[in-house]
């Protein structure tokens, strides 16, 4: 089996785990010492807390769902995968309350992978388009 077939595989697999919020089966995609790096909240997750940082996530949206917009092929072990996030909005994020509105979010990640399960994800999703359509940016300026 060829590399970037691993790599394939891997990346179905988490976003499947991912869409099916199963916070272990997201923790089996990365290696032992993996690192999740949520660039937004400038926070490195390391090994089992990615297990925590799923479920506060599963909760936050328990009816995300995750879409694969694009995805390049693998250059020196790193892919990227362009996505959109849609689920509805139950819990507080960015100081700002919940509003239990329907929103949607693009990001991306980029997957460092070795020997079949992610070494490093490094997620960067547009905050922005979290609050055009939502009573959120009415809320910002407010603030």
């Amino acid at each position: 089996m060829s590399r970037s077939v691993k790599r394939a595989d891997i990346v179905e697999r988490y976003m499947s785990a991912w869409n099916d919020q199963d916070a272990q089966a997201v923790r089996r995609c990365f290696s032992p010492d993996g690192v999740y790096m949520d660039s937004v909240h400038e926070k490195e997750i390391v090994g089992d807390e990615i297990v925590s940082y799923c479920e506060e996530s599963f909760e936050r949206y328990p009816d995300m769902h995750y879409e694969i917009i694009n995805r390049t092929g693998s250059l020196g072990g790193t892919t990227a995968v362009q996505w959109i996030m849609r689920g509805r909005d139950i819990e507080p994020i960015f100081n700002l309350p919940a509003t239990g509105d329907n929103v949607s979010f693009v990001g991306v990640d980029f997957l460092v992978v070795r020997r079949g399960r992610i070494q490093t994800c490094t997620s960067y999703y547009d905050v922005s388009s979290l609050q055009r359509g939502t009573g959120r940016a009415r809320l910002s300026a407010e603030q």
